[in-house]
């Protein structure tokens, strides 16, 4: 690796790999996990970001970048070219935001979902599934699991979402039954959507089928990490993109968008990527 960084003052990146169902090389390698493929595309990704910025100093100095896929151009490109009615009506847009806890500030969720609209060039979705890193259904909340006051925050600005009619329905992933319940309970917009991961759906508590039932409330599966993005294979993965190995140090997730839009009515998948911010403390020594 090269010792001088590329981005000794970089505080923020923005990661935008747009849809990586176009990239052929990846959909020929078989990746393990959901955090395997956000890195491996992340690796793809910063390569060919790279060559556009190829003999320009800016990156030295940018506190703040925003990392996107070469085919979808500059973020002004991105906002001019809004999907057209009859096109929005054929697809149907799911959002999956991850949210870091220890690093949540009000506002990251409108955020990330603005960032992700973005990139798909949309102004709204049909659904967005909020995810907690680490949170599990081995955490409950009398083993140091999530709390109804951990989630008023973040389920608050879901809503604000949902009343500018951004999002038509909520969701939230993992979440056990006790939880779910005083959400449903507490909440102005109600969630319409529960994922399950797939080692405890086979085992779905009756309580919850019947919770989801009563409640109108569909039951999902998935098979993602408690935890996306860890912090050290994160830093790797950076610092393997920009081939130096300060320009990797420091940072933690923030945010993470799954963006998926599949053919309303056939179920075929056209959109799939992700959209994710981190941010560092520390600049780097030159």
């Amino acid at each position: 690796m090269s010792e001088l960084p590329l981005i000794p003052k970089c505080k923020e990146v923005i990661f935008d790999t747009g849809n990586i169902l176009s990239w052929s090389r990846l959909r020929k390698k078989p990746l393990v996990s959901g955090t395997d493929e956000i890195l491996d595309s992340t690796d793809s990704l910063v390569k060919c970001w790279l060559k556009q910025q190829a003999g320009s100093d800016a990156l030295q100095k940018a506190e703040q970048i925003r990392v996107c896929c070469p085919i979808h151009g500059n973020q002004a490109e991105l906002e001019r070219s809004q999907m057209t009615p009859e096109q929005r009506a054929e697809l149907r847009i799911n959002l999956k935001v991850t949210i870091w806890p220890n690093a949540y500030r009000h506002g990251a969720i409108s955020e990330a979902v603005q960032e992700a609209l973005t990139s798909l060039s949309a102004t709204d979705c049909d659904s967005i599934v909020l995810s907690i890193a680490g949170n599990s259904w081995s955490r409950p909340p009398n083993a140091g699991g999530l709390l109804l006051n951990d989630v008023k925050p973040l389920w608050l600005e879901l809503e604000e979402l949902h009343c500018a009619d951004v999002v038509a329905s909520l969701g939230a992933a993992d979440f056990v039954p006790d939880l779910l319940e005083s959400l449903h309970q507490w909440a102005k917009e109600k969630p319409r959507i529960c994922q399950l991961h797939t080692q405890v759906a086979c085992t779905t508590p009756l309580r919850l089928r019947n919770f989801a039932s009563a409640n109108g409330m569909q039951l999902l599966t998935h098979s993602d990490s408690p935890d996306p993005l860890p912090s050290d294979r994160l830093q790797q993965a950076v610092a393997k993109a920009f081939n130096r190995e300060s320009d990797g140090q420091g940072w933690q997730p923030r945010w993470l968008v799954r963006v998926s839009s599949t053919v309303r009515d056939r179920g075929v998948v056209k959109t799939w990527g992700y959209v994710y911010k981190v941010q560092r403390n520390n600049i780097v020594p030159m």
